[in-house]
């Protein structure tokens, strides 16, 4: 995507009423290059501030444009131990991330999202204890949303070999609800 190309695109965007379905899936945002330092010859070495800026321009020209072109974006993100250079630790991005995580892309970035998923490895599953499966929960927070309730944690199960284990999941979501 080129910045130079908005008009082009928002024409386009424009002069088809309704698109199919369609998701692309970004992953992950550290590793994405602009255009921009693309041109320019530089690399995701860059600062932080200057990537940022970069990533946060490309964003605000290109979500208004999905949503009527019935496109959804999914960014994956991971999580960085932020580096600490004062005395007192920076307070949180989001309130879900703990102390001294961060995420690239900036506060921008954080803004433009319309809704933050966090995913955390938890707990190990052993094959001879619970479920009788070896894997790991997955902890999973609704960290921002513009529609729905967030701060809830959901364990979900997942084996490396298979994948999550929706009826897995589900029936421990169920227990943890005394309802199993």
């Amino acid at each position: 995507f080129k910045l130079a190309h908005k008009n082009e695109l928002s024409t386009i965007v424009d002069g088809v009423p309704t698109l199919d379905p369609t998701i692309i899936i970004v992953d992950s945002i550290a590793a994405t290059i602009t255009d921009k330092q693309q041109e320019e010859g530089t690399s995701n070495n860059m600062t932080g501030a200057t990537r940022a800026k970069d990533l946060g321009e490309t964003f605000n020209i290109l979500n208004p444009l999905l949503a009527p072109a019935n496109i959804t974006l999914f960014l994956i993100n991971h999580l960085h131990e932020d580096v600490q250079t004062g005395i007192t630790p920076k307070a949180a991005l989001l309130r879900d991330l703990k102390q001294g995580e961060t995420m690239p892309g900036g506060k921008n970035l954080l803004y433009l999202i319309g809704t933050n998923v966090i995913l955390r490895r938890g707990a190990k599953l052993k094959e001879d204890k619970e479920y009788g499966v070896d894997g790991s929960y997955i902890n999973m927070v609704l960290a921002k949303s513009r529609g729905a309730a967030t701060g809830k944690e959901r364990s979900l199960i997942f084996i490396p070999e298979k994948g999550f284990q929706w009826d897995l999941s589900l029936f421990d979501y169920l227990v943890d609800l005394g309802r199993m």
